[in-house]
Formats: structure tokens, C-alpha cells, sequence
């Protein structure tokens, strides 16, 4: 168990919970209502969702490795797969 990793992943998770409840409300809401290009409003909702997605498996993984989970990290089968599933489209 990595205390420090641990401890970085609970951070994360504030910090994701955060986002969602406070950033959605205070930032993403209003700037979805205003009135400026379209464009640019489903770009920001966009980088609002990726930003979510990237909060949310950073905060996975830190608590997980924290936890002391070993991922596999054997390069050449996961190139292998990569290869299989590229080559079975």
C-alpha cells in the first residue's frame, strides 16, 4: 500500500466530485445559456466532458495502484492485442 498515491488519488476524488457539482452549476450551465457562437459552446461542453472523463480514471487508477494493484505492464502483449484487433478490422 503507497500512502502517498493513496492519499493523492482521495484528493482526486474532491477533486472530481467538485467538478461535477460545482463546476457543472457555475461554469458549464451558464456558459451554456450565453449567448456567443454555437460552435464554441459545444466545444467548451466537450472539454467540460473530457476533462470528467480524465478526473474520473486519474481517480480510479491513483487509488487502485495506492492499493497496492499491479497493472500489466508486458508491452509486447499489449502490442500484440493492438495488432489483432487493428489487423481484425
Amino acid at each position: 500500500m503507497n500512502w502517498l498515491v493513496l492519499t493523492s488519488g482521495i484528493v482526486a476524488a474532491f477533486c472530481t466530485v467538485g467538478h461535477f457539482a460545482i463546476g457543472s452549476k457555475q461554469f458549464l450551465q451558464p456558459m451554456l445559456q450565453a449567448s456567443f457562437d454555437d460552435v464554441s459552446k459545444k466545444v467548451m461542453h466537450c472539454v467540460f466532458h473530457y476533462v470528467s472523463v480524465y478526473l474520473v480514471l486519474s481517480t480510479i487508477f491513483l487509488i487502485a495502484v495506492g492499493f497496492g494493484y499491479k497493472f500489466n505492464t508486458d508491452f509486447r502483449a499489449m502490442k500484440n492485442q493492438v495488432l489483432k484487433l487493428v489487423l481484425s478490422n
